[in-house]
């Protein structure tokens, strides 16, 4: 974390001295005031979400009476990639998945905000991780915001009819197979497929063993070895052979067995929680089982960051950095957590007290942030490598290819991405 922020605060002196050395650029501030354009997911608009945001618009306006209004613009995921990878109309702040932050540093002139992470009680508090992702090419360009990890939502009837006890969790891969097997001999579906569906069943496993799995590009090709990835693949083989195929990871139907007492274990994600809950099934949710006990958690972290938009006009960008450093703060941040009940990628907010005194979600994901795996290199690379996985492991699952195979095939699929992202 040290050298992450003392690189920062060396680029953010940088950039004032380039900023005092008169280029032309700066302007004075409009006599009529400021009106910013937020893009935002649909979702932030909405019930608590939409309170924090709209909170935060008026403090900011108070703050800064140059501010005439800020307008928060819902866009779901299509439409917002579409319109911001389009490059024109823009908005001067947005929020989107980190997983997309190269291109959009590629299409758009990123606000540098190199001078806001100077402030290093603003940069100190972020995952080394995060800090380190938004950070490339001598400059930081976008603020670290939401995380989100995988977890296993458990039908707790179901689990009490097969004689199963939730206190016991699901401690290792080993005794997560034998609970399933107590389910199917109960009478009920123990879990939906694990190799088809996509890539978060998968990378959900092979997140948990990220510690043996050296992540990373070399010459144009992946440093993962195949025998790295061969427990993933022999674990989804046996992960299959226990649950009922036909209900696919993150289909319709798969929620309703799981809402209806038909199915006893079903991966999901945090934000899936709320249709369970108002579904009024008897349920809690786990972390994605280690190996060993005590060990490294699964699961592939998803990231959204905020992102600024340069202007021509230096006081505008001002703002927009302003604006984007209070989206960033320890306190919104935090209110984010508590109010919101999802993660962010601030340490100091996922290790607070209250944060973690609010149970649930919150401090199984504080616990899961520190033992998973990263999607990929978010902003480093343009490669979701991850995908590569989806057909090894749907070949595994019809029992065409075996673990060593789907373990090589994976890696030359990778292989693949790199060459044809040209990284």
């Amino acid at each position: 974390m040290k050298k992450y922020v003392a690189a920062i605060a060396a680029l953010g002196l940088a950039s004032t001295l380039l900023t005092g050395c008169g280029s032309g650029t700066s302007q004075e501030p409009k006599a009529d005031g400021y009106d910013l354009t937020v893009w935002v997911y649909s979702d932030m608009v909405q019930n608590e979400q939409g309170k924090l945001m709209d909170q935060w618009v008026d403090e900011f306006k108070t703050e800064h009476p140059e501010v005439k209004s800020i307008t928060l613009v819902p866009k779901n995921d299509a439409e917002l990639l579409s319109s911001l990878m389009a490059g024109v109309g823009l908005p001067d702040v947005f929020s989107a998945s980190a997983r997309d932050a190269k291109n959009y540093k590629r299409v758009i002139d990123l606000l540098d905000l190199s001078e806001v992470f100077a402030d290093q009680e603003f940069s100190g508090g972020f995952y080394p991780e995060a800090l380190d992702a938004v950070t490339v090419d001598d400059g930081v360009w976008a603020i670290p915001f939401i995380s989100y990890i995988p977890v296993i939502f458990r039908n707790l009837t179901v689990l009490k009819e097969a004689g199963i006890d939730p206190a016991e969790g699901i401690p290792t891969y080993d005794r997560f197979l034998e609970q399933m097997a107590q389910v199917k001999k109960a009478g009920f579906d123990a879990t939906h497929s694990w190799t088809e569906g996509g890539y978060f069943a998968p990378g959900a496993v092979m997140g948990s063993d990220a510690q043996n799995i050296t992540v990373g590009v070399s010459d144009g090709k992946t440093t993962i070895k195949p025998e790295q990835l061969q427990r993933t693949f022999s674990t989804l083989s046996a992960l299959e052979a226990q649950a009922n195929s036909s209900l696919v990871y993150d289909a319709d139907a798969t929620m309703e067995a799981f809402k209806t007492n038909k199915l006893a274990y079903l991966l999901a994600g945090p934000w899936q929680e709320p249709g369970i809950q108002q579904s009024g099934v008897d349920y809690d949710f786990v972390l994605v089982p280690p190996y060993e006990k005590d060990g490294w958690t699964g699961g592939l972290q998803g990231w959204d960051f905020f992102y600024g938009v340069k202007s021509d006009d230096s006081a505008r960008n001002e703002l927009i950095a302003a604006y984007l450093k209070k989206l960033g703060s320890f306190e919104s941040e935090k209110a984010w957590s508590i109010n919101v009940g999802r993660s962010t990628l601030r340490q100091d907010v996922m290790n607070d007290p209250d944060v973690l005194a609010a149970g649930g979600m919150l401090e199984l994901s504080s616990k899961g942030l520190t033992m998973g795996m990263r999607q990929m290199e978010f902003m480093h690379s343009s490669v979701f490598w991850p995908s590569a996985i989806v057909d090894p492991a749907s070949r595994l699952g019809k029992g065409a290819t075996s673990p060593e195979q789907a373990s090589q095939q994976f890696v030359d699929a990778i292989n693949d991405l790199y060459a044809e992202a040209g990284e």
